[in-house]
């Protein structure tokens, strides 16, 4: 039992004599190996990079289609149920926007007043 015991203790103590790498060897060794395995890498030629991309900006155009159409033909049923009115949806954002900037002016005012109060 007491020789088990010694076995570990003297692992322990052979782990702790191990020096930890520094930063820059450890930064080092990552870029090593990412070269290395940057150049196990299959790259693929010219014709299919083409091939690939012209599919995925066909996919992407597809989807931004179909969102949009969506996007319209929900909007003309609900204006046509009268749930949605496009033209009073913009005038109530640009009111909004119009109040928060009215805030923003009514706050700096107040800001400056209180200035013009601690300076005299």
């Amino acid at each position: 039992m007491a020789s088990k015991k010694r076995q570990t203790d003297n692992k322990k103590k052979g782990a702790k004599a191990v020096k930890k790498k520094g930063f820059f060897s450890r930064l080092k060794s990552f870029f090593s190996g990412l070269k290395n395995e940057l150049k196990q890498v299959s790259w693929p030629d010219k014709v299919k990079l083409r091939k690939t991309a012209i599919v995925s900006f066909a996919i992407i155009f597809i989807f931004v289609a179909v969102i949009f159409l969506t996007d319209t033909i929900l909007t003309a049923g609900l204006s046509a149920g009268g749930f949605y009115d496009a033209e009073r949806a913009a005038q109530a954002s640009e009111s909004r926007q119009v109040e928060e900037t009215d805030a923003t002016v009514e706050i700096s005012d107040v800001d400056e007043a209180n200035d013009a109060v601690e300076t005299d």
